[in-house]
């Protein structure tokens, strides 16, 4: 019940907050089941795979990239269907991506809060090119999967290792 909650605040809570900035009527996890059965998928899915470290480090962080990328491009098509201007597409485009995980971290896991620096900096990034490119009529998909790339190239340990040697000492202690 505990994995469940928090996968849940995890995977909705970006969302429902935007969805309350935006002034819409609905919770799009009410009122789509589909919502709540691929959370639980994914929780079955870790489940099985818990064991097989090699096949669980290697899929946990582009996995991680590709749903952080694809919450950003619901945040950002939201807003720009709510016509709102582009900073707030792009703030939406960030709260979506990674709002939930936050929500989640401040709900189970205080001490953690201080580590989501380069993922918070990968989701802005990832947004500002997403703002960009669905305004510019991209196809969805394509850009779901460019921001995937660019969110996983971010979230290396060469790029906090780059960003330490910039006066960011505190994130060469977040990656450990």
């Amino acid at each position: 019940v505990g994995v469940s909650l928090s996968a849940m605040i995890a995977s909705t809570g970006g969302g429902t907050t935007r969805e309350f900035i935006l002034g819409s009527n609905t919770l799009f996890w009410l009122e789509t089941p589909a919502f709540v059965l691929a959370v639980l998928s994914a929780i079955l899915i870790a489940y099985l795979f818990q064991h097989r470290n090699r096949v669980a480090e290697f899929l946990t962080k582009p996995a991680d990239s590709f749903a952080t990328s694809t919450f950003i491009v619901v945040g950002v098509s939201a807003a720009l269907n709510a016509q709102c201007n582009l900073l707030v597409c792009f703030l939406m485009g960030v709260l979506t991506g990674v709002g939930g995980g936050l929500i989640r971290q401040a709900v189970f896991d205080k001490a953690s809060l201080r580590y989501n620096h380069i993922n918070i900096f990968s989701a802005a990034y990832a947004a500002l090119i997403g703002v960009i490119l669905l305004t510019q009529n991209v196809n969805v998909v394509l850009v779901v999967v460019l921001l995937g790339f660019v969110h996983l190239s971010i979230n290396t340990r060469n790029a906090i290792d780059f960003m330490s040697k910039f006066k960011f000492p505190y994130l060469a202690t977040a990656s450990n």
